[in-house]
């Protein structure tokens, strides 16, 4: 994918008007009113652009740019009959902690921004958050860390995360949606299998994974078998697999090692049917062109094939941004989450009906319902958005693909 280095442009400027609006916020212009020109909303990014994180940091940018080009095509965002232009100023966190503290800081106390979104990283979201946090500035990231920060209690109108959000679906909900799913698609096999990569994300998922297999009633025949980094032999984990005798096996969490595991297992007859997380449907059918009884879901949208008008729209409009020529990765679909979240930030904007009060603007996005590429998004009581994800089923070497709410 076509990088944008942080600094081919100036830290602070405006995203050019950029192609045809795909979903338009509330305009005077479409009632006939004229809205007054008024100062620029700051908006800050702060990502990973450079450094081992890119991967995840890039798409935050490129969803929150698709964002502001569509806001500032139409001359800005209107907010109480005034028409403010988005002003983007983003930091680079090197995929470092102190250069993402720095990069907070920087966004908070000298360029004074109210909102922010990002970083896309557990690694620099938690420690940036407390800058952000004590500053009553609005947030938003993907990162699954904050599924163990948000509490019912402290994003209350009192609460001190009340000005955080959760622009993914929680692993909780995502989990179980992929368990419940191959259920339905599979008739309901009852000894399950789970492998997964053995580093922190490995860990936390599995649990989940786990969790949601005894939830849906079915049986975990071992415990999750971790496979360590780096591995291109699976053979021994999955020969232990297959010697528990499961009916299905859930292949979590990273797309590429997704796709090794899963033609090693059919090689071995591991189970009889099997889901993956991560990857894209076209990789799945030229890597394993035979694929059958298989389940995978993308995150969270697919590229390749897609699923609804809106997710058609929302690839058109990245490939157009980034390139006709540009290459994209696993991790781009997480554009959707900024691009969605962003677009939510500004509609909490319009209902406050201001660009100043975080605490009203925060009130008003703890209660914001937007569709889009991503279906109907909303945020539960824990500031975590609710959204469903695109699965293919493939049989006998084709996918069916459909989009799955939670």
């Amino acid at each position: 994918m076509r990088r944008f280095p942080s600094r081919a442009w100036p830290s602070i400027g405006f995203f050019p008007a950029f192609g045809v609006v795909l979903f338009a916020l509330a305009s005077p212009s479409a009632t006939g009113q004229t809205a007054a020109a008024g100062e620029p909303i700051k908006l800050g990014v702060l990502t990973a652009l450079s450094g081992p994180y890119f991967t995840f940091g890039q798409p935050l940018y490129d969803g929150v740019k698709m964002a502001v080009e569509e806001v500032n095509a139409q001359g800005g965002l209107v907010v109480a009959g005034v028409r403010h232009p988005v002003q983007v100023i983003e930091r680079d966190t090197r995929s470092d902690v102190n250069a993402a503290v720095a990069g907070a800081t920087a966004l908070v106390r000298d360029a004074g921004v109210k909102f922010i979104v990002g970083p896309a990283t557990g690694v620099e979201t938690g420690p940036a958050l407390e800058i952000t946090q004590r500053a009553k500035v609005i947030e938003l990231s993907a990162s699954s860390i904050l599924q163990g920060v948000l509490t019912k209690e402290n994003t209350s109108a009192t609460g001190n995360r009340r000005h955080l959000f959760m622009v993914q679906t929680g692993s909780d909900v995502r989990e179980f949606l992929t368990i419940k799913t191959s259920l339905k698609e599979f008739g309901s096999p009852k000894r399950h299998a789970v492998i997964i990569s053995n580093d922190s994300n490995g860990d936390f998922i599995g649990k989940r994974v786990e969790e949601a297999i005894e939830r849906a009633g079915a049986t975990l025949v071992l415990p999750k078998v971790l496979y360590e980094p780096g591995t291109t032999d699976y053979s021994p984990y999955l020969t232990k697999i297959r010697q528990a005798r499961p009916d299905h096996l859930n292949v979590w969490w990273l797309p590429t090692d997704g796709i090794n595991i899963l033609q090693q297992a059919r090689q071995l007859e591991t189970a009889s049917s099997y889901f993956v997380f991560g990857p894209e449907p076209l990789d799945v059918a030229q890597r394993v062109p035979d694929a059958d009884r298989v389940l995978i879901a993308c995150s969270p949208i697919c590229r390749g094939i897609t699923t609804t008008p809106e997710t058609k729209a929302f690839w058109e409009r990245y490939v157009k941004l980034a390139g006709a020529n540009a290459k994209f990765g696993a991790a781009s679909g997480g554009a959707a989450w900024y691009y969605e979240g962003t677009r939510m930030l500004f509609k909490a904007m319009q209902a406050a009906g201001n660009i100043d009060n975080t605490d009203d603007i925060a009130a008003a996005l703890a209660k914001t319902e937007l569709a889009g590429s991503l279906g109907t998004l909303r945020f539960n009581d824990q500031h975590v958005v609710l959204h469903g994800f695109d699965f293919c089923l493939f049989t006998k070497g084709k996918p069916t693909c459909q989009y799955v709410a939670p």
